[in-house]
């Protein structure tokens, strides 16, 4: 048979109707929440999108603070954005988990400095597990309207502030003085293993008050945060403590970071008066649920970021035009392009996954959190790098915010747990 007729027949052959895969039925339970076709969760999206879009990604004066607490407040009382994990019966929107991770995805977007990591996602998130209804009862109105917010010292989740020298240093060759800018002078006051300098004592008093000597470092949000969970040591073993902020006996220094977007800080206390919060003891158990928890967390901002950065790159190799055309028609960009959309999916894929295993599989939660932390931290980093790389010189300048999504990427596997952790975590929890 000449090739003409093999042509005249796959002409004549009946076009193959595409097969259309099912899509499974929503369920109480098994199917991610956040990939479920919700309105609510639809529209809390464009109301957050909408919201954080009025904010330019500015950087703050220094010793300013990087938010406007009258915004903030502004957040709650509108959008109920500190309430959105919250139970009805206290106050909150009982979205749950699914909505936060939208709240976290759209920060991170925008490189939102809102106290949402610290305030919504560290403190709320510690009450919620600490077992001291009191406490909660006392402090989440005030948290819940903005009046107040709190944060934790990252000291106190341990091994969370794991560097890793080269899983955090190793991205910033690639950019060369723009990666190194302000980056030694920050990640260089950790221990040399890599965790948060930190040394707190709690004594009792005898007025059955107790006090909390030391300091902390790395603080989110620590200059403006009214209330601080501390771990500190007792004679009976370490114990959480929260401390009022506004205590005469608290110091607070601003500490300098590669990212321009977040706000860390050195608390010194002297014998600052602290109320402990649950049983003695009982911090050890929830702790680590919390680190999964923020680590969960900073993965979705990181998705958020991620997107965004990739999203910058698209728009601008389109307009962009070199020897006659625009750049984005070239091949080699295109592959760089479709590499970092791919990559984008895979990010999105293993946030999912760590969202439902908050909400559904605690068990499979810790090796879930580390994955996704793998894959979303490598994600935001090269979306963030080749973001400057592909729009050349202007890339490369302080007027851009590109640079701005490079520093919270790179400063978010420092402080948060660099890759080779996590890496660590996921073995460990299969059991290798």
């Amino acid at each position: 048979m000449d090739r003409v007729a093999v042509q005249r027949d796959r002409k004549a052959a009946p076009a193959r109707p595409a097969r259309r895969t099912p899509r499974p039925r929503p369920t109480e339970r098994g199917e991610p929440m956040i990939l479920r076709a919700d309105d609510d969760l639809a529209d809390l999206r464009k109301v957050l999108r909408d919201f954080l879009d009025e904010d330019d990604i500015t950087t703050a004066p220094e010793g300013q603070p990087r938010w406007d607490p009258a915004r903030w407040a502004r957040a709650c009382e509108e959008l109920g954005l500190a309430g959105v994990a919250e139970p009805e019966e206290l106050g909150g929107a009982g979205i749950g988990v699914a909505g936060l991770a939208i709240v976290l995805e759209e920060a991170g977007r925008v490189l939102s400095p809102l106290p949402i990591l610290s305030s919504v996602v560290l403190a709320q998130g510690l009450l919620a597990r600490a077992g001291d209804e009191k406490a909660r009862a006392e402090m989440l109105p005030a948290l819940l309207e903005g009046s107040r917010t709190a944060t934790v010292a990252l000291g106190a989740l341990g091994a969370l502030g794991a560097l890793g020298a080269l899983g955090a240093l190793g991205a910033l060759g690639a950019l060369g003085a723009l990666g190194a800018l302000g980056a030694l002078g920050a990640l260089g006051a950790l221990r040399d293993d890599g965790t948060v300098p930190e040394d707190l004592e709690s004594a009792a008093q005898a007025d059955g008050t107790w006090t909390v000597t030391g300091f902390t470092s790395f603080v989110l949000d620590g200059a403006t945060a009214g209330w601080v969970f501390v771990r500190a040591r007792t004679t009976d073993g370490a114990r959480l403590f929260v401390v009022d902020t506004d205590d005469p006996q608290v110091r607070c220094t601003v500490q300098e970071s590669m990212d321009l977007t977040r706000s860390f800080a050195r608390l010194d206390f002297k014998g600052a008066t602290a109320r402990p919060v649950g049983a003695p003891g009982i911090s050890d158990t929830f702790l680590p649920d919390l680190q999964n928890l923020l680590t969960v967390a900073v993965a979705c901002e990181q998705l958020g970021g991620a997107e965004e950065a990739l999203r910058m790159a698209v728009d601008y190799v389109k307009v962009r035009v070199q020897f006659g055309r625009e750049i984005g028609s070239f091949q080699a960009i295109k592959h760089r392009c479709a590499d970092l959309a791919i990559a984008t999916d895979d990010a999105r894929s293993a946030t999912v996954h760590a969202v439902w295993a908050l909400h559904e599989e605690s068990e499979q939660l810790p090796m879930a959190a580390s994955m996704a932390a793998v894959v979303c931290t490598r994600t935001f980093q090269d979306c963030a790098r080749e973001n400057i790389h592909l729009h050349g010189g202007i890339g490369f300048t302080w007027e851009h915010p590109a640079h701005l999504y490079f520093r919270r990427a790179t400063s978010d596997a420092a402080l948060f747990g660099d890759i080779r952790s996590h890496r660590e975590n996921v073995l460990v929890a299969a059991g290798i």
